[in-house]
């Protein structure tokens, strides 16, 4: 049964290779804000995400990444280190000096995996990282591990 998705900013696209787990119902109802500047990057992101049955939103800067977690209050946060000339550092700096306000987990992508740019990111407040080359069934188990779920099969 195919779950459905909310999309926020993302649109679908339909022309990639899927490569996620399915849809697990544990996963209902579970907010992700997907932060990516590069639409080629953000938008199947979002769509493999809601596929695997996250509700889905997405930002391509820190001032809509900022805004759409304080409005939408997501679950996690997929936060792209590098957002054209700013930081996906600011992101997570800015949500985790909200004190009182909801705080999301936050999962650091990056094409760099020096344990300095991971150091980086722990210390501003991301509670995961992972590289760019990392498959979409790595991030969704990311995800399915930080928030308790139930680990889908890969295999179909």
């Amino acid at each position: 049964m195919a779950s459905k998705t909310t999309y926020s900013v993302c649109e679908t696209t339909r022309d990639y290779p899927n490569d996620c787990a399915g849809a697990v119902p544990a996963r209902t109802g579970v907010r992700v804000l997907v932060v990516d500047d590069q639409a080629s990057v953000r938008l199947p992101l979002c769509d493999e995400l809601g596929e695997a049955g996250f509700t889905v939103a997405g930002a391509a800067s820190v001032a809509e990444a900022v805004a759409a977690a304080r409005a939408q209050k997501p679950d996690v946060v997929v936060l792209d280190m590098l957002l054209g000339n700013e930081s996906g550092l600011d992101v997570a700096r800015a949500l985790r000096a909200s004190e009182g306000e909801h705080q999301p987990l936050i999962i650091a992508l990056s094409g760099h995996s020096a344990s300095r740019f991971v150091r980086g990111a722990g210390e501003a407040g991301c509670d995961f990282y992972l590289t760019k080359a990392s498959s979409r069934a790595e991030l969704i188990a990311a995800i399915d591990g930080l928030l308790g779920l139930p680990m889908a099969s890969s295999e179909a």
